[in-house]
């Protein structure tokens, strides 16, 4: 069995490549499990000469980076359109936080169909549900523009975009085996979850903003991972569609990002009077 074979590859699997990760209740993150039914691991060598190998990689990154993009447009439009109708304040004032419970459940029915998606090799089905996740997601997200300012929000989106733009291109040009990075990564991860959990009792803001700080490390890490787990995973899974892999590669690219931005604004961004 591949490493990186699809058929055990977990988005956010942060250990040998042949485990699984818990999921955790946290909306934007740790939500995906995709594996596909019956992946085609296979040797680079005996396949395709090492440019074509180079070829095929680029692709499935490019596509995922594409797709990851086009799913952050469709959730800003979203949040846009969600705040610029009134719709977020009627859905509030007429059911209170109940609709968003409903959104945060269905988020996690379209994860359940996405991974079915993966594992049929499904090109429409993958669409349907990643930009399904990502409208779902704008009408979460769009609670933002009650608490913090749009100047602030549009800064940290690019200071965001920044950051993850370098941390993606060190995960794609580096030689260093990233596996270490991610496993730590990951259970530091574990440790600011039971943190934050504690501190929705004890209420304490000094306990929050070192979470946020050790979040962004946290997801700093993980986006260089993640970029260098999709060029391994791009070079083991050819029985797999360019559009699936760029969709599958493009989920968590997606995922990080959207963590990135939450923890930043978290600590950097200037809340409404």
């Amino acid at each position: 069995m591949s490493k990186y074979s699809l058929k055990d590859s977990d988005p956010y699997d942060y250990g040998s490549g042949e485990g699984n990760t818990p999921d955790t209740p946290n909306p934007y993150s740790y939500v995906t499990d995709y594996r596909a039914e019956e992946s085609q691991g296979f040797d680079i060598s005996s396949s395709f000469s090492r440019d074509e190998a180079d070829v095929s990689v680029n692709s499935v990154v490019t596509t995922a980076f594409m797709y990851m993009f086009l799913g952050l447009l469709v959730t800003g439009i979203t949040a846009l359109l969600v705040m610029d109708t009134n719709f977020l304040y009627n859905m509030m004032y007429s059911t209170g936080m109940t609709s968003f419970y409903i959104c945060f459940i269905l988020e996690f029915v379209i994860v359940i169909a996405a991974n079915h998606a993966m594992k049929a090799n499904n090109v429409v089905l993958s669409y349907i549900t990643y930009f399904g996740y990502a409208i779902i997601n704008g009408l979460t997200l769009s609670v933002i523009f009650l608490v913090y300012t749009a100047s602030s929000i549009s800064s940290v989106f690019f200071l965001t975009a920044a950051l993850f733009g370098v941390m993606a291109a060190v995960g794609f040009f580096t030689k260093k085996d990233l596996t270490g990075i991610g496993n730590l990564c990951f259970f530091a991860l574990l440790g600011i979850i039971l943190a934050g959990i504690v501190n929705m009792f004890i209420g304490s803001s000094k306990l929050d903003l070192f979470i946020s700080c050790i979040g962004i490390l946290i997801f700093i890490g993980i986006t260089a991972y993640d970029t260098q787990k999709l060029k391994n995973v791009a070079y083991e899974n050819n029985g797999y569609s360019l559009q699936v892999l760029g969709l599958w590669g493009a989920m968590n690219l997606y995922l990080d990002f959207i963590n990135l931005f939450l923890k930043l604004l978290r600590l950097l961004g200037r809340r409404r009077n």
